[in-house]
């Protein structure tokens, strides 16, 4: 990937090294200049925030004649100012006497929930302690259920207006009027609906809830919500009403059922309750927040009101001697109207309104007539508000102030700076490129240094750099461009966080671009610009395949792209016919007979195309069932050109294969009939020398050496009987001439069973069994005569060849995988020999462990347990490690 190229020995390299350093301090540069400039333009910005957000007011450098009380972003502040004041004048009245927060005043519920539309209407009502309404709003208001009769459950016809009457037992019966009303909702709440006891107003004088509850409540009332609503034989209506639990009791000791004398007036007082609490208790909030804000001494924001309460004027100050006292409009308008103050004069009565800042005058009317003051403000109100220039709290205005001042003094110069700072950094990186790639070799001569860094794809460097540097300006916007973020850095005075973001961000983006333009400036010098693009890369790679597929399918290429062409070109030919007939009226129907010729040939194209991928199918189709093993079907259906060729070459493959797999089988049947048929003509002559071998062993023979060779014959004769027999049944397993009787089996009891029949032989080798067995019980569905035969050649095998006085381990485990039951047995021994053989070969037929074969076996004991075992739907498994040998057996669990 490195390339030298040789020049002009009069060419001048720079070390690497010094490159390198060049290179930083061109960066550091430009950092330097972006950070410089970013200083100027947000440090010319001053930042304050009010109850509106936060205002950003750009301060123009080169122009010394404003000042911050004449900004925009002042009378932003101001107007704020006053909004709150007007808000904090309403609380205070409410929250205070005397200039003092009183938890013990008196509140009428009724009069504080209906105070923005006040009438003259009597209403029932009560007087709580204002701590005792905030305390209860805290706490919540708990209810408990009363059950009650209801009227008029099932009255279509609803009218809001009630006729009373007195009937002669006492009960007070309530009719309605005739006068109809639509669209009622049963159980809403109608303000304009109301019901006295009597012509009086007192209910006969009750007051006791234990009387008046008793009452019927009519289904419409307002503000009355029933639960569990029931009827009975004789048509009346029952349900559940909320009956108040009162945690504080009114001013004079009361409940609020014992102010009441019917439903009406009693859920129209919880309501009023309800509403008063909860707006109370929002006042309470802010005057806490804007007494902390505007109060004597905090805030330079100076301010006083005149209100009209109850018919009494009341004036409401930060400025200690004219709170609550009753002052002269003079001595007032002398204290706030300074000459150096900023201020604003309003008295709607007196038409005149005085202010020396940006605020109209529409602006402060319609402050006092919004809907959430405006009761408290009538005409008689008037409004006394400034700002002490002095500065002497410190506020928000004071903070505001500050950053105009130290932002008109911040020096122009800056800017200049910056501008020379990038005047370097351009100069360095163009002299850069100018010493890009040369380098001295070992010989001092001056060479072209091309590294593995240029021989990317040019524009793969292009994207790249362009990735970092989109990801720097998205990160610019998201960050720096935030208004609350940057400004709220500036505001906090946390301006380094900012120079840090602002720096990383420039630094990396400009260090990605000098990297890029150095390489691009090496890549012109080494003329590989263009020969290492992706584009020439892609352009050679299509070429080079396109080229090898022409020459492997010359004409059908050749074919296809010119069909192909042809009708691109036929259609277009056809458009742009019917387009010209279609602009002239006179022939306008040819071209619409154009364009009918050419949906219909495009439709024939279509059906082509259609019918080509219906041979396809047919083809694939045919493939797949051949696959599946219907070695016999044949692709019939009629195809065309390559197709047809295609459906002749499957149906060739198919009498092929079917042609090799009966081969197959035939070989297979041929060499299980000829192990079966050679097996039993073994056992006829190996039957009858095992009995003449017999009968020798009973003879008196003398001869000693007689006697070995008996002995061998009978050894021998033996084991090729078990050869035999294994064979044999090796033969059928794997023929699948074998049949399975299924049945419960515990499989613990025939382990144990084993286990007995070869404790004799194992104590001849000296074999110990440890097995956990002991108090398990496993029961799987198997055959029990093949089930024994897996067991029996496993404990031959471990007789056989496992290291004598050894122990030999017997584990059971039940376990359960996805939700089935299965119980695991392992048999482990140690290897007399070493097992230098692959665990999987060890179940092939012939194949033993000792490869030697000088001890006994036939070498299809294991592979006979796993054939049984996989047919009896178990797992048959063995592990080797080292000289460790342990077979694992898995069967479902009944």
């Amino acid at each position: 990937m490195k390339e030298q190229k040789k020049i002009n020995n009069k060419k001048k390299a720079v070390k690497t090294w010094r490159k390198i350093v060049i290179f930083i301090m061109a960066q550091v540069f430009l950092v330097t200049a972006v950070l410089l400039a970013y200083n100027v333009v947000v440090g010319s910005r001053i930042n304050v925030e009010t109850r509106y957000g936060r205002y950003s007011y750009q301060v123009d450098l080169f122009d010394k004649k404003d000042k911050f009380e004449e900004t925009y972003i002042f009378d932003n502040m101001f107007q704020a100012a006053l909004e709150n004041i007007t808000v904090l004048s309403v609380v205070r009245n409410q929250m205070e006497t005397d200039g003092v927060f009183d938890g013990k005043k008196s509140v009428n519920i009724t009069k504080y929930a209906n105070r923005k539309n006040q009438t003259d209407k009597k209403e029932a009502t009560a007087e709580f302690y204002l701590e005792d309404l905030l305390k209860w709003h805290k706490y919540g208001m708990k209810y408990t259920q009363r059950t009650v009769r209801i009227d008029n459950y099932n009255n279509p016809n609803y009218s809001a207006n009630y006729e009373v009457e007195t009937a002669p037992t006492g009960e007070i019966v309530v009719e309605l009027a005739e006068e109809d009303r639509t669209n009622l909702e049963p159980g809403h709440a109608y303000p304009n609906q109301s019901v006295s006891g009597n012509d009086s107003g007192d209910m006969n004088g009750y007051y006791t809830p234990e009387i008046w509850m008793e009452q019927s409540i009519d289904y419409y009332t307002p503000f009355a919500e029933f639960t569990d609503i029931y009827g009975d034989e004789e048509g009346r209506v029952y349900g559940n009403v909320n009956i108040l639990e009162c945690r504080y009791m009114t001013v004079d000791k009361k409940d609020i059922a014992q102010l009441v004398n019917n439903w009406q007036d009693y859920f129209t007082l919880i309501h009023n309750l309800d509403t008063a609490m909860a707006n109370l208790t929002i006042n309470y909030e802010s005057y806490q927040s804007y007494s902390e804000q505007y109060g004597e001494g905090k805030s330079n924001i100076k301010f006083c009101i005149r209100m009209t309460v109850d018919g009494e004027e009341n004036y409401i100050s930060n400025v200690s001697s004219f709170n609550g006292k009753k002052q002269s409009d003079s001595a007032i308008k002398e204290y706030f109207m300074k000459e150096d103050n900023k201020y604003l004069y309003y008295s709607p009565a007196e038409m005149v309104y005085m202010t020396n800042t940006g605020i109209l005058e529409e602006s402060v009317f319609h402050m006092l007539t919004n809907q959430y003051v405006e009761y408290a403000y009538p005409e008689t109100t008037k409004i006394w508000i400034c700002l002490d220039t002095s500065y002497a709290a410190k506020d928000n205005f004071s903070l505001a102030h500050s950053q105009y001042e130290n932002t008109m003094n911040m020096p122009v110069q800056y800017l200049a700076v910056a501008v020379g700072l990038l005047i370097l950094y351009i100069l360095l990186m163009i002299y850069l490129c100018c010493k890009a790639g040369w380098i001295k070799n070992e010989d001092g001569e001056v060479v072209l240094f091309l590294n593995g860094f240029d021989r990317l794809h040019t524009e793969f460097l292009i994207v790249f750099t362009g990735l970092v540097i989109g990801i720097g300006i998205l990160l610019w916007y998201a960050v720096f461009s935030s208004y609350d973020l940057v400004d709220g850095l500036v505001y906090n005075g946390i301006r380094w966080g900012a120079n840090l973001l602002l720096g990383s961000v420039v630094f990396v983006s400009s260090t990605v671009l000098g990297m890029l333009l150095l390489s691009l400036a090496r890549r012109i010098k080494g003329k590989n610009l263009w020969s290492d693009t992706l584009i020439m890369a892609i352009a050679g790679a299509i070429k080079e395949k396109w080229m090898d597929s022409i020459r492997a399918n010359k004409s059908s290429m050749i074919r296809n792209w010119g069909i192909y062409l042809a009708y691109l070109m036929f259609n277009l030919v056809l458009v742009i016919i019917a387009a010209l007939f279609l602009s002239d009226s006179n022939v306008e129907i040819l071209g619409v007979l154009i364009l009918l010729v050419a949906f219909v040939f495009d439709m024939w194209v279509g059906y082509i195309l259609m019918r080509n991928i219906n041979e396809r199918y047919h083809i694939i189709n045919g493939i797949n069932r051949i696959r599946d093993g219907e070695l016999s079907y044949q692709v019939t259906e009629k195809m065309h050109e390559e197709n047809q060729i295609l459906a002749d070459a499957v149906n060739s493959i198919g009498d092929g294969i079917r042609k090799a797999v009966e081969t197959s089988m035939k070989d297979e049947r041929m060499k299980a009939d000829l192990i079966t048929n050679v097996s039993h003509d073994i056992k006829t002559p190996l039957t009858s020398i095992i009995n003449y071998v017999d009968l020798l062993k009973r003879e008196e023979i003398q001869n000693e050496k007689v006697k070995g060779y008996i002995e061998v014959l009978d050894l021998k004769s033996q084991r090729l009987k078990q050869l035999t027999e294994d064979l044999v049944e090796a033969s059928k397993i794997s023929s699948g001439n074998i049949s399975y009787v299924f049945e419960k089996i515990n499989l613990t009891e025939l382990l144990n069973q084993a286990i007995g029949e070869f404790s004799e032989k194992f104590e001849s080798k000296g074999l110990k069994v440890v097995d956990n067995l002991a108090g398990q019980n496993a029961f799987i569905e198997a055959d029990s005569r093949r089930m024994w035969r897996v067991i029996e050649n496993l404990f031959n095998n471990v007789y056989k060849y496992a290291l004598p006085n050894t122990r030999v381990y017997l584990t059971m485990e039940q376990k359960t995988i996805e939700a089935k039951n299965y119980v695991s047995i392992s048999v482990k021994n140690i290897s007399a020999q070493a097992l230098n053989i692959d665990a999987s070969e060890l179940t092939e037929r012939f194949i033993r462990g000792d490869v030697s074969r000088s001890t006994e076996g036939s070498g299809l004991g294991l592979s006979i347990a796993k054939n049984l075992t996989e047919a009896q739907n178990g797992k048959f498994e063995i592990y080797l490690d080292g000289d460790l040998f342990k077979v694992t057996l898995t069967f479902p669990t009944m």
